[in-house]
């Protein structure tokens, strides 16, 4: 679970930006503390589903193929069954914010771990892809990248290094507090959750060791590759 915090936290600081921006050219503030708390309400509501909330099962496992179609209340919980636009969907589903608490925390990782297991290496493909698609909601390549990490496959490391590994989006002239600052720490932040979850691997797995030595020197961004050999220096 606190591999997430740091990442809720950069999402978060996105919706108060986007929310001061709103409220700066309404010339509005806020008059409680229960108006300001809904500030992030909407940015935070997703981690109580994906890691706490929720049905298991997605809204539509509806392929576009009928020969591979399956309905919600057919889906056993293997991720392996899924098809590529189904395993979308139900990331999607997982994402999706709802208002509900009442949910065991604990007991929703233990079943995302179990599930995770069973995906292939063409499943964990999808969710890098998903991981690094800066059109889609930040909290579908969140999730996405949490799962890998979940994962113990050796092809999850693949995974995660391809997710670290690729470039960042160019968001324009980065300056304090704008937009373009603030997504490109969203970018940084989920590829150092791969690197964090790498990093806990290279402390008994050697294969682990080697992608962190080659992301600190092939990552395509700069800040990246500083991270991975600042990773490196803390398992000596």
């Amino acid at each position: 679970m606190r591999k997430l915090i740091f990442i809720i936290l950069i999402v978060i600081f996105y919706a108060i930006y986007h929310y001061s921006h709103t409220l700066h050219e309404r010339s509005i503030v806020p008059t409680s503390i229960s108006e300001a708390a809904d500030v992030i309400k909407n940015s935070t509501l997703f981690v109580k589903h994906a890691i706490i909330g929720g049905a298991s099962q997605p809204e539509n496992l509806q392929s576009a193929s009928s020969d591979s179609s399956r309905s919600e209340k057919n889906f056993s919980g293997n991720l392996q069954e899924l098809s590529t636009e189904q395993l979308k969907k139900w990331v999607e589903s997982e994402a999706r914010p709802m208002n509900s608490t009442n949910h065991d925390t604990e007991s929703k990782e233990v079943q995302l771990r179990g599930q995770v297991q069973t995906l292939t290496t063409e499943q964990l493909v999808t969710l890098k892809d998903l991981a690094v698609n800066s059109n889609l909601p930040i909290n579908d390549r969140i999730l996405s990248a949490y799962l890998i990490s979940l994962n113990l496959s050796d092809q999850s490391q693949e995974a995660l290094f391809n997710v670290a590994k690729t470039a960042i989006p160019d968001f324009g002239v980065i300056v304090p507090h704008s937009e373009a600052e603030l997504r490109s720490s969203q970018e940084l932040a989920i590829r150092y959750m791969q690197i964090d979850e790498l990093f806990q691997r290279a402390k008994t797995d050697a294969n682990a060791i080697d992608k962190l030595k080659l992301l600190a020197q092939e990552a395509e961004s700069a800040q990246v590759r500083s991270y991975a050999q600042k990773k490196l220096k803390e398992l000596k």
